[in-house]
């Protein structure tokens, strides 16, 4: 299903570029959306006729939109590129969505693999269910242990993902973690270049100046092992030295590179736009083949191992008839 937020987004961008008034672009750009979303334009455009900033109201309904999206829209109101900025949401939504499907799209596979082998492989591990009638709860008992080798660990790992805190020693071990999971790890810190990137671009290219600019660039990377990489930037800006200086090393050579070209020809903006959408294509080519890699993975194991028991079964099988003979 496709978030709301995206034609949300899209449709009053293009009403406020059309020239039309903020509260009439709200009222239609919210009904073209359907549900919680088409309730909350009303509110909202009741909350700005009676003063409030759009994002102040959308921050009074923070269960509905991202603080990132907030601070990106506060940015576009003070510069007036609220249309820009609007548009730019739209597209990083639905390029989030995208990638989201992709990955859901490629689950689907290994998930109907795995089931498929708790079914069967209870079967071939217990002779019982061939010779003296079926053992039905054996068999129900065998399913639920295949499966809970993978439905635990997938819920503590999405429970620590989930818990950890946002910020902090043991959110920047977790990151860290992640960046290297193979093919994973490497979408996730594409994708947080990604974010800082594209961020930087449109509000410094906004007119944001720059220290606040890579200060929202580093919060919306959504990554705190990333985010303490880019910190060093802001602080080199406050410092009114030029960002490149405080990247850190461990960063990627082409992308200090690249931005220390942008910096020197005086079109920051044009070299992280740039930066913005290469590590956005690179992080929707490594998800493309995580989705891809991953139920040939899942079925290469559950093959194995159905091969396998079958061996285990029929060596044990025709182990105890040579010794009764």
């Amino acid at each position: 299903m496709a978030d709301p937020k995206i034609r949300f987004y899209y449709n009053l961008s293009s009403l406020l570029h059309s020239g039309v008034p903020i509260l009439r672009a709200i009222a239609l750009a919210g009904g073209s959306t359907p549900g919680r979303l088409l309730r909350l334009s009303r509110q909202m455009e009741k909350e700005v006729r009676e003063g409030m900033s759009i994002a102040d109201s959308m921050a009074a309904h923070p269960k509905t939109f991202d603080p990132f999206d907030i601070e990106m829209i506060r940015a576009g109101e003070e510069t007036g590129q609220l249309s820009e900025i609007l548009a730019e949401l739209s597209r990083w939504h639905d390029f989030r969505q995208r990638n989201r499907r992709t990955i859901q799209t490629g689950m689907l596979l290994p998930i109907a693999i795995i089931h498929l082998a708790a079914l069967l492989v209870p079967v071939l591990s217990h002779p019982r269910f061939y010779m003296g009638g079926p053992d039905l709860v054996g068999y129900l008992l065998g399913i639920l242990t295949i499966l809970s080798f993978f439905y635990i660990p997938a819920a503590l790992f999405l429970a620590v993902v989930f818990l950890t805190p946002k910020k902090g020693p043991l959110r920047c071990a977790l990151d860290a973690l992640i960046t290297r999971i193979p093919l994973l790890g490497s979408a996730a810190r594409n994708l947080a270049m990604s974010r800082y990137c594209k961020t930087f671009a449109l509000t410094y290219g906004a007119g944001v100046p720059i220290v606040r600019a890579a200060r929202m660039a580093a919060a919306a990377c959504g990554n705190e092992f990333l985010y303490r990489k880019f910190k060093g930037a802001t602080e080199a800006a406050e410092a009114g030295e030029s960002m490149s200086a405080g990247f850190s090393r461990t960063l990627d050579p082409e992308f200090r590179e690249l931005w220390l070209v942008g910096e020197e020809a005086g079109q920051l903006d044009s070299a992280a736009e740039r930066l913005g959408n290469l590590y956005a294509q690179r992080a929707e080519s490594r998800f493309r083949i995580l989705s891809q890699a991953t139920p040939w993975a899942v079925y290469a194991a559950v093959s194995a191992y159905l091969i396998y028991k079958i061996f285990s079964f029929y060596l044990a099988y025709y182990g105890r008839i040579l010794q009764g003979m």
